[in-house]
């Protein structure tokens, strides 16, 4: 004898009996109980099919966050994690999946273990998020600048229950920014040296730079120079003559020009 199994209206397979489910004296020729047998095993995978309904959207997200590039974190205040995702674990040289619960303390080095505590203290109910930048060292002694991202998570009496941390590694916008700064450094450098005026200013004539053979030229320091106006070195005459003649002809199709002006000097020579 033969039952069909079901799952809602979905048929799942058939259950056979031998002919003595025939001789049934205690459930009767409408419900036997090779078809009670059969709605229980269709019950089972109904519950199944339901869970993995409901862990599916988990594993799609889990799956999400394995594979960024960026470091998921999820711990403890006491460091114990909750969740790291792939990017976290092969940044520390660890083997992937670690039980839940193991501790960052005995992962990370001590000089990053200390700056991760400093980073999470402040968080509060007031102030759940904190960003900052912050130099680590790899499993493999490299170094990486990494911009952290915590949120942390409050019970209902305001304690701290969880932190939160999403990790990004800007090592590279890190160097472009100090060979920027380099740059500038070496810009300002061959600028200071030389002798003759640099300066720069806004088509007010309000001064955002000028270098020290100016300044010096003045009597004055850069950061008592910065904001004058550079017409004030000169008389009305003149100053209304270099911005009819010389300034209002710049263009972006004519960027330069080049003019002889004079200045009045502290000492009142020109």
């Amino acid at each position: 004898m033969a039952y069909p199994i079901f799952a809602g209206e979905c048929c799942r397979g058939f259950a056979l009996f031998g002919n003595s489910l025939r001789q049934d004296p205690w459930r009767g020729p409408d419900a036997p109980s090779g078809k009670i047998f059969c709605n229980i095993i269709g019950q089972a995978f109904l519950r199944h099919d339901l869970e993995e309904a409901r862990r599916e959207p988990e594993r799609f997200l889990n799956d999400i966050l394995q594979f960024q590039t960026d470091f998921v974190v999820r711990i403890k205040p006491d460091f114990s994690v909750i969740f790291a995702n792939r990017s976290f674990w092969e940044f520390l040289g660890v083997p992937e999946g670690l039980p839940r619960g193991s501790s960052l303390k005995d992962l990370m080095k001590k000089e990053d273990l200390e700056q991760a505590c400093r980073r999470v203290k402040p968080l509060s109910r007031e102030n759940p998020v904190s960003v900052s930048e912050e130099e680590m060292t790899g499993h493999d002694g490299a170094k990486r600048w990494i911009q952290w991202i915590d949120r942390g998570i409050f019970d209902v009496n305001g304690d701290l229950v969880e932190i939160q941390g999403v990790g990004r590694d800007i090592s590279r916008l890190k160097r472009a920014q100090e060979a920027l700064k380099e740059s500038e450094r070496k810009f300002l450098n061959i600028v200071e040296d030389q002798d003759e005026f640099i300066i720069r200013f806004q088509p007010d004539g309000t001064l955002t730079f000028a270098n020290s053979s100016y300044c010096r030229r003045f009597g004055k320091k850069l950061e008592e120079i910065l904001g004058e106006c550079v017409f004030d070195h000169v008389d009305q005459a003149e100053a209304t003559r270099l911005k009819r003649e010389h300034f209002d002809r710049l263009t972006p199709e004519n960027p330069t020009n080049t003019d002889e002006s004079w200045s009045l000097l502290p000492d009142g020579q020109i």
